[in-house]
């Protein structure tokens, strides 16, 4: 718009007389807009103020005539849809009739006509893009201009009602910390760039609907055998039951907050565990993953279940006494049951044979060994005996394995008074044939000493070598029985 002093000015003008005719002030040329940035598509329209009456007016566009003869009478000049080609420089002038004849004024200042394309409709984009949102997430809202406009201001909209403006390069986004429901509707934005003496506003982006949904709710993780504590090398089975079966996609099963993957082959939502080891024990949970309007959701995490694991019992060690396992019938033996390690709650058995309990003892604090007494029966042989326990560990009844086996000897018992008179007579007897063999071989000792003297010496030298031979033989047999009664008498001393 011109300033008013200068309209004020040209309108006075009219009014004064032309006292010289060659020097008409020149015109102001302006847009009736009051802008000289024009969108491809707008109308323009240029108006010629001058200081006096004038007759005609004519237009230029660098210096080119615009307006013909028809047109020269209008001060307005008018482009009705702008273009590239509309861009240029502007001129005006005008003319006025005198006695001597038309006088034409000097051309205006120019101005200059900016003709642009609109500004790229821009798009709304939701970061990360997803078909629905879960309550609690944050989403991004990104006003995406495909050029390198000049932004002077982003403006957002919920439902048609505006609800942010950011300037500059970086307010092209709007943040959601955290969605709620309130958070669900139709988003749009648009933005305005400035250009020389205007301030050109987009088209407003299409609308982008922003739908907002619950996380699915936890499933329950359960375990069996529905055991508090697992053996090491049995098997755990785990299962992950959702509420809605029918709308999971897949399961997730974690250890101790970490990611566990599912052996091949076993059915949907269930974990198994193998040969169980201790470094496996901890707390365990799982998530299903649910089909929402084209978006997989995760659920929420179920409730960890705590999972034991234990090394079997170990078998106690019996001991007996006597500790030889020798008794007589009728003679009480005592069996002790040793455990290794202290528990509670514990229940030892004492066994004999294959498989017969004999006694059972239950002690619901921390004990050490048991023991118990056995009367035998009156009759002999072996007998195996051997115990094993139960205990609570963890809420879960255990049960060892069997010691190992003891056998005892049960001998007969015999009457102790016949059998020391016997031993007494039996020894009498030895001790009276004793006596009797020594007098009985004492004096045939001697006799046979003087029958030997007596022969050597009446003996009479041999006649001939047949004489010779028989006192040979003679003396041979005789040496011969003495030395097998020295030797007799010799082993009975002894």
């Amino acid at each position: 718009m011109l300033p008013a002093s200068l309209v004020l000015l040209v309108c006075l003008g009219a009014y004064l007389p032309i006292t010289n005719a060659d020097r008409l002030a020149a015109p102001v040329i302006s847009f009736s807009a009051g802008y000289s940035t024009y969108l491809i598509g707008e109308s323009v329209s240029l108006k010629c103020l001058t200081s006096v009456v004038a007759k005609g007016y004519s237009f230029y566009r660098n210096g080119k005539l615009l307006n013909g003869p028809q047109d020269t009478s209008l001060d307005t000049y008018r482009i009705p849809s702008v273009n590239s080609a509309s861009h240029g420089s502007y001129t005006c002038s005008y003319w006025v009739q005198l006695s001597k004849g038309p006088v034409s004024s000097e051309e205006s200042q120019h101005v200059l006509l900016h003709v642009v394309e609109h500004p790229a409709t821009p798009r709304l984009i939701l970061e990360p893009q997803n078909t629905v949102y879960i309550r609690g997430e944050s989403v991004r809202v990104r006003c995406d201009v495909q050029m390198t406009a000049r932004s002077t201001e982003y403006h957002f909209f919920k439902d048609g009602a505006e609800i942010a403006t950011n300037g500059g390069t970086a307010g092209s986004t709007f943040m959601i910390d955290t969605i709620s429901s309130q958070s669900a509707g139709s988003y749009s934005c648009l933005y305005q760039v400035k250009e020389p003496g205007r301030i050109l506003t987009s088209m407003r982006s299409s609308q982008m609907f922003l739908y907002v949904t619950d996380q699915p709710p936890a499933p329950a993780i359960s375990y069996g055998p529905p055991h508090p504590v697992f053996i090491t090398g049995e098997t755990v089975t785990m299962q992950c039951e959702t509420p809605s079966p029918s709308t999971v996609s897949g399961y997730r099963f974690y250890h101790a907050g970490r990611e566990v993957a599912q052996r091949p082959g076993t059915a949907p939502g269930i974990f198994e565990m193998g040969s169980v080891r201790v470094d496996q024990e901890g707390l365990y949970s799982c998530i299903y993953w649910a089909q929402k309007v084209g978006r997989v959701i995760p659920s929420l995490e179920s409730i960890p279940a705590q999972v034991y694991v234990t090394e079997p019992l170990l078998p106690p060690i019996l001991t007996l006494v006597p500790y030889d396992g020798r008794v007589s019938d009728g003679d009480t033996i005592t069996l002790h049951c040793l455990l290794p390690t202290q528990h509670v709650n514990l229940t030892a058995s004492f066994i004999v044979g294959p498989g017969e309990v004999l006694h059972s003892a239950s002690s619901n604090v921390t004990e050490a060994s048991f023991s118990f007494q056995v009367n035998q029966a009156r009759d002999s042989g072996e007998r195996n005996y051997s115990c094993f326990f139960e205990a609570d560990v963890r809420g879960r009844r255990l049960r060892s394995p069997t010691s190992r086996g003891l056998q005892v000897v049960l001998q007969a018992r015999l009457l102790l008074w016949p059998i020391i008179t016997g031993v007494i007579l039996v020894f009498l007897l030895v001790v009276a044939l004793f006596l009797l063999l020594c007098w009985a071989l004492l004096p045939k000792k001697e006799h046979a000493s003087s029958a030997q003297q007596s022969t050597t010496e009446q003996t009479p030298p041999p006649k001939d070598d047949t004489d010779l031979a028989y006192v040979s033989l003679t003396w041979s047999t005789l040496a011969s029985a003495h030395s097998s009664d020295r030797s007799s008498t010799n082993e009975i001393f002894c």
